[in-house]
C-alpha cells in the first residue's frame, strides 16, 4: 500500500511539474533561435522591422508575401536571390502549417481572408487576442505606432513569448485581463 500511494504522490508531482514546462514550451517558444537559417532571417528581416516568428502565419501566405518584396507593405525590400532562396527555406521549415506550437495552431484556424498583403495583425486568432485594447490606447500614443509592431507591447516577442504576463502597454502599464 505505502509503494502505490508513493509512486501515485511522484506520478502526481511529476505531472504538476511536467505539463506547466510543456505548456510553456508549446505557447512561448515559437521562435527557433540558433541555427543559420534562423540568424539569417533576423538579420534580414529584423534590419526594417521585428523578424515575426514563422509560426504566425502558413506557408501560402509567407509565398505570397516573399512574392512581393519590392512592394513590401508600401516599401521595396527587394532580396538578392540567395538571401531570399535562404530566407524561404526558413519559412518553408518553420511556417505555421509545419509547426505544432499551441500558437502556430491558433493562427492557423480562422484565417482571414483579405485584399492585398497578408497581415498578422488581421488574423482570426490575433483580434481575437487583442479585442479589448480600445482603439483610444493606439491613437496619439507616441509609444505605439501599430498593432503590427508587437515588441512595443510584448516586451519579449523578439524572443518569441507573446505570454500575457509580460504586456507594458505604452502610456498605459502592464496589460492585467
Amino acid at each position: 500500500m505505502k509503494k502505490l500511494v508513493l509512486l501515485c504522490c511522484g506520478c502526481l508531482i511529476l505531472f504538476f511539474i511536467a505539463v506547466p514546462l510543456s505548456m510553456g514550451d508549446k505557447i512561448k517558444k515559437i521562435l527557433t533561435v540558433g541555427d543559420p537559417l534562423t540568424d539569417n532571417y533576423i538579420q534580414a528581416c529584423g534590419e526594417c522591422h521585428m523578424a515575426y516568428p514563422p509560426q504566425l502565419l502558413g506557408i501560402q501566405e509567407w509565398r505570397q508575401i516573399m512574392g512581393q518584396m519590392e512592394q513590401h507593405y508600401g516599401d521595396n525590400a527587394e532580396l538578392d536571390p540567395e538571401t531570399r532562396q535562404q530566407i524561404m527555406a526558413y519559412l518553408t521549415q518553420y511556417n505555421a502549417d509545419n509547426s505544432s506550437s499551441y500558437l502556430a495552431k491558433k493562427f492557423r484556424k480562422g484565417r482571414v481572408v483579405q485584399q492585398g498583403l497578408p497581415r498578422i495583425s488581421q488574423t482570426a486568432y490575433f483580434l481575437h487576442e487583442h479585442d479589448e485594447i480600445s482603439p483610444h490606447m493606439l491613437e496619439n500614443n507616441p509609444g505605439l505606432s501599430s498593432m503590427s509592431q508587437c515588441q512595443q507591447c510584448h516586451v519579449k516577442a523578439e524572443q518569441g513569448d507573446f505570454d500575457e504576463d509580460n504586456v507594458l502597454i505604452p502610456g498605459y502599464g502592464r496589460w492585467d485581463d
